[in-house]
């Protein structure tokens, strides 16, 4: 999970707590921390004061229950899977060392439509516009960088839809914010032209 917050507390915490019939406080990764009292005048003195690091978050839960704040962490995780996968970091390549992408629409449109279209009026080569960026290149490149980008795409696809379903079956609430939801993605593809 990528909201959490350090949050100190003097002594240990449960992992879950209900401070109202509407949020809950989720606490994870226990760490003891230990440090020299202070005195009055700011020096250190020999007292040794303990204290407890978690790694928290507030949900928003309908009922103040374990499984309902189960159920709210669940839903977060499966909430950023789906922003990472839309996010520059999946949805991108390499053309010349600047990072680019071409959905889907544009993808299908290209390759059914508009490439056809032009090789039928004998066009050898076309203006691929990436952004305010065009890129003169033989058709058939075009094609073929269609075709990666197209593989990445399905790939990366069956990454995230693997990254939910293993989400679904987790019941430990640790397990879910510990969860890597970025492992397994292919490298980025990369064009020089």
């Amino acid at each position: 999970m990528k909201n959490l917050q350090t949050m100190n507390f003097g002594s240990q915490q449960p992992q879950i707590q209900f401070p109202n019939q509407n949020r809950s406080l989720l606490l994870v990764n226990e760490r003891k921390v230990e440090r020299k009292a202070m005195d009055m005048e700011g020096n250190e003195s020999e007292e040794i004061i303990t204290s407890y690091d978690y790694d928290g978050t507030f949900l928003d839960v309908a009922a103040p229950t374990e499984a309902a704040v189960l159920e709210a962490v669940k839903a977060t995780v499966l909430k950023e899977i789906e922003q990472y996968d839309t996010s520059p970091s999946v949805n991108g390549f390499l053309l010349n060392g600047s990072v680019e992408w071409i959905d889907i629409e544009l993808r299908m449109k290209l390759c059914s439509r508009t490439l056809p279209e032009e090789k039928k009026a004998g066009k050898t080569s076309t203006v691929l516009w990436l952004g305010n960026k065009p890129y003169e290149l033989p058709i058939e490149t075009i094609e073929q960088i269609m075709h990666e980008i197209e593989i990445y795409a399905k790939a990366c696809l069956d990454v995230t839809n693997r990254h939910k379903t293993q989400v679904l079956t987790l019941s430990d609430v640790s397990a879910l914010v510990a969860y890597d939801y970025t492992a397994g993605y292919p490298e980025k593809l990369s064009f020089n032209i």
